[in-house]
């Protein structure tokens, strides 16, 4: 009996330790000493689910350019001390990637309220890789939907030791999950210095507005 206790306790320890390791995890390390900051977001939906209408969240990404000099994200040229943010979409307009359409939504409707969020700072070669990223992954899918797009990309940025999980099925709730493992996350990180909302046809930009 005392054996069979001792062991339980010991797991009990075990296990309040591995939760507070993972609680501990942090990315100051792997920020580099620069001035753009990429940043992932990911919503779960709770704020905006209502009787039996049940919101499966969001999720998407941001680079802010915080230099003094333009920086470009494919052929956009994001000026000093703008952000540009971008998602992977299925809506009327289109299926696959927008551009600043969630800040818009968040500063003139008061969406996605409670939406975590973790930053990292970037250099220029990691700017070039999110733009070869967006220029092959310009797409939604079921599967590939936007936490697997911002997922993915963010992988493809970060060193690997700071890798997001992937999963068969993903969902920005399971995004949220992993985000706040990190001692730097935020909630409702405040989204500023954005331009128009627009997305690429054929490569032709295609400017939106909201109604």
């Amino acid at each position: 009996m005392k054996k069979g206790l001792l062991i339980i306790m010991v797991l009990f320890v075990f296990l309040l330790s591995g939760c507070k390791d993972k609680q501990q995890m942090s990315l100051e390390k792997y920020s580099k000493d620069t001035d753009i900051v990429f940043t992932i977001y990911s919503y779960d939906g709770k704020s905006e689910s209502q009787y039996m209408i049940n919101s499966l969240g969001h999720a998407w990404l941001s680079v802010e350019n915080n230099t003094g000099d333009s920086i470009m994200i494919g052929d956009y040229e994001l000026l000093s001390n703008r952000s540009l943010y971008f998602g992977s979409w299925a809506n009327s307009a289109n299926v696959g990637i927008c551009y600043n359409l969630e800040p818009h939504f968040r500063n003139k409707y008061d969406r996605y309220d409670g939406v975590i969020s973790l930053s990292i700072n970037i250099d220029l070669e990691d700017v070039e890789k999110i733009s070869n990223f967006i220029l092959n992954n310009d797409k939604w899918g079921f599967i590939n939907n936007c936490s697997s797009f911002s997922i993915h990309c963010w992988n493809q940025i970060v060193n690997e030791e700071i890798h997001l999980d992937t999963y068969a099925i993903y969902t920005p709730t399971k995004l949220c999950n992993n985000l706040m493992q990190y001692k730097e996350y935020k909630v409702n990180k405040e989204m500023i210095n954005y331009d128009e909302i627009f997305y690429y046809d054929g490569g032709i930009r295609q400017v939106l507005e909201l109604c």
